[in-house]
């Protein structure tokens, strides 16, 4: 148990004032791996409920967000290229990085297949 300045003296929230939650954000002993994973927003116009457009946000990691990024640079250089490594992009055809960036995406809603998020 901390005392009823500790939390505050550590510069935690006042969520700490019991007990250290240790998260990432909130508490100064929040470890290293609490850290959450950094994330690109996407904003998309979806039909609400009412039939009229809303814009809702959509979080995708940023590791994979990067990853698509490198797949992109990898297809722009053409079909003739597809197999010629490009050491300033990838070394070989970046298709892991393809398929977690398209999970991520489709995780985050983002891909907009009917029936892929229903409950």
């Amino acid at each position: 148990m901390s005392t009823a300045t500790d939390w505050y003296e550590a510069g935690c929230a006042r969520d700490c004032s019991n007990q250290h939650t240790k998260q990432w954000g909130r508490c100064a002993h929040a470890p290293e791996s609490a850290r959450p994973e950094p994330t690109v927003l996407i904003g998309t116009v979806e039909t609400a409920d009412d039939g009229h457009g809303e814009t809702v946000m959509r979080s995708v990691p940023l590791s994979a967000w990067n990853g698509l990024i490198t797949v992109a640079k990898w297809v722009s250089r053409g079909r003739s290229m597809a197999f010629a490594p490009d050491p300033d992009i990838a070394l070989r055809y970046p298709d892991a990085a393809a398929r977690r960036a398209l999970g991520a995406l489709d995780d985050a809603g983002v891909l907009n297949r009917p029936g892929a998020h229903d409950g």
